[in-house]
């Protein structure tokens, strides 16, 4: 699989990786009106902050003092695709990058763009230069991560042929990638993974597990969970990645101490609900505002009974719970609960699946699809799309196809691609599993996951979606607790083990986190029930080859 630097990416002189680069190769792509733009582009580059408030470097002057340089740099736009050595005093008005720029962290590159006809436009978002190889990484881009899945049809041809220069630099997970190879790039070098570290353990978190977590888009916040020995918490803490620090979550009009309570964002709040407290589940939760770091109430009426082991979704506007199970036993309802209203409302659409519990659940945009979990005779191979209008309203359910379906199974894990529901892992009867299977919700229809090179079977595990790959780790199979982990690619259908050593410790009732770039692990038990609060982070990149056009 053609790794997303082959379009986006920068790259010191490779003579040497010890070297700050005074150069940056960077590959870009800009569209006009949603069209590929051909031609020649007018374009300004700058090296800023994370927001932007300090200008680091600029292509030219900046008379106006308004961060955007006063001249333009004329570059080839060709099917949409450019490339440009930011640095080179060759070209006109480029300025020299001083060494010193790259001291700053976080250090952004920013772009502007004129097609010569609508003015000037500010391509968005700005691009991390992050220390990793000297890369310049697009985490996120307005229609989603840049893979080989998003390319185009002829995309790479279009670069490989047409565009690329002799000298061009490319880069791939595959140490002979035969695509790249075929037309006629050579490899040349290569740069190995980097391993597990320990994060920042300046926190006043105490061990826990059956905690939750959410990403804000740029903290990740934790919050709940239980100490072991029936104590339960009402205290979180927030990570911020890119300074490495930990800020304490305030406990003034917080929820009660709670664990198997779920967790959403909703673009600018942590809406944490039910769970079971210290006598009884619990129908209420709280809403934690990141901006002012100030918790309010979730309203109780209207609200489903108390439960835990429901399955839990943001919709883009509402969070929607359903299923799990109380001293009432299994539980085949739920609501939509609505934080700008502050209200709850219950879904009583007819045909609704199975009453049960520990379900895995996915939001694709416009339905949420569940499957499997813990039903009256055990665990369950069902399972369902709910469907929603254009104006974000339920209209129906929907059973979804047996055919092809995964053998039955709970403390499975689910995973949103794109385009498919990821199911892998989890137990039926005491056998833990190493197989799954992708759902397509518009066919209706499954296909298996391969499962050569697939990590040991488990349970109770973590999976989250890079854009690129499902990372599976951590969980629990006859051996006790596990510390291993995979990479799934839906494009190869193929897996890679982590090779990046230094594993955390083995754990099951982790939360794990995907910022765009690195994963993060905090908290769960390990092989003696221990609760746990060390906290790790890993950029999951596999070793980079690099690939170089003669």
């Amino acid at each position: 699989m053609l790794f997303l630097f082959c379009l986006l990416a920068s790259f010191l002189p490779l003579a040497s990786l010890a070297e700050t680069p005074g150069l940056l190769n960077f590959q870009g792509r800009v569209l006009v009106g949603g069209t590929v733009f051909d031609g020649t582009g007018q374009f300004k580059f700058a090296l800023v902050n994370g927001d932007g408030s300090e200008l680091y470097w600029g292509n030219a002057s900046d008379g106006n003092q308004d961060g955007r340089p006063d001249q333009a740099v004329s570059v080839p736009v060709s099917a949409g695709l450019y490339s440009v050595l930011l640095g080179d005093t060759a070209l006109a008005n480029m300025a020299s990058i001083p060494a010193e720029t790259f001291a700053n962290n976080p250090l952004y590159l920013r772009v502007w763009f004129d097609d010569q006809e609508n003015g000037y436009a500010q391509l968005t978002p700005d691009q991390r230069v992050v220390p990793a190889g000297y890369a310049l990484v697009a985490g996120t881009v307005a229609d989603g991560a840049i893979t080989a899945e998003k390319l185009a049809p002829g995309a790479l041809d279009a670069v490989t042929q047409s565009f690329a220069p002799s000298g061009f630099t490319v880069v791939s997970t595959k140490a002979q990638d035969a695509d790249l190879i075929a037309k006629s790039f050579v490899p040349f070098m290569s740069v190995p993974a980097p391993p597990w570290r320990s994060g920042s353990s300046d926190h006043d978190l105490l061990p826990r597990f059956g905690h939750s977590a959410a990403w804000s888009g740029n903290a990740w916040i934790i919050w709940g969970g239980t100490l072991g020995a029936g104590v339960y918490s009402r205290s979180g803490a927030l990570y911020l990645p890119e300074s490495d620090q930990w800020q304490t979550v305030s406990s003034l009009d917080a929820p009660t101490a709670r664990f198997g309570h779920t967790a959403v964002w909703s673009g600018e709040s942590m809406i944490i609900w039910g769970g079971f407290g210290a006598t009884a589940y619990t129908n209420d939760g709280g809403r934690f505002k990141v901006a002012n770091s100030s918790w309010s109430d979730v309203s109780v009426t209207g609200a489903p009974a108390g439960r835990e082991g429901h399955i839990a979704v943001w919709t883009g506007s509402q969070m929607l719970v359903w299923g799990g199970d109380n001293f009432s036993g299994l539980l085949g309802d739920g609501a939509l609960y609505d934080p700008a209203l502050d209200k709850w409302t219950t879904l009583t659409l007819p045909n609704q699946p199975e009453a049960r519990a520990s379900a895995t659940a996915v939001w694709t945009g416009d339905r949420l699809i569940i499957w499997g979990g813990l039903g009256g005779i055990g665990s369950l191979n069902s399972g369902a799309q709910l469907i929603f209008d254009t104006a974000g309203s339920p209209l129906q359910w929907k059973t979804v196809s047996l055919t092809d379906a995964p053998t039955a199974r709970s403390g499975h894990t689910a995973v949103w691609s794109g385009s498919r529901m990821i199911i892998w892992g989890g137990e039926s009867n005491g056998a833990v599993f190493a197989d799954g299977a992708l759902y397509d919700p518009v066919s209706d229809s499954w296909q298996p996951v391969s499962t050569t090179g697939a990590p040991d079977g488990r349970r109770e595990h973590n999976a989250v979606w890079t854009g690129t790959e499902m990372i599976v780790l951590n969980g629990m199979n006859a051996s006790g607790a596990l510390s291993s982990g995979g990479a799934y690619s839906q494009l190869s259908d193929e897996w890679r083990q982590f090779t990046n050593g230094g594993n955390p410790p083995a754990r099951q009732g982790a939360v794990v986190g995907w910022t765009g770039l690195d994963l993060l692990v905090f908290g769960g038990q390990n092989d003696s029930d221990q609760a746990l609060s060390a906290f790790w982070r890993l950029n999951p990149q596999p070793a980079w080859y690099f690939y170089r056009k003669p």
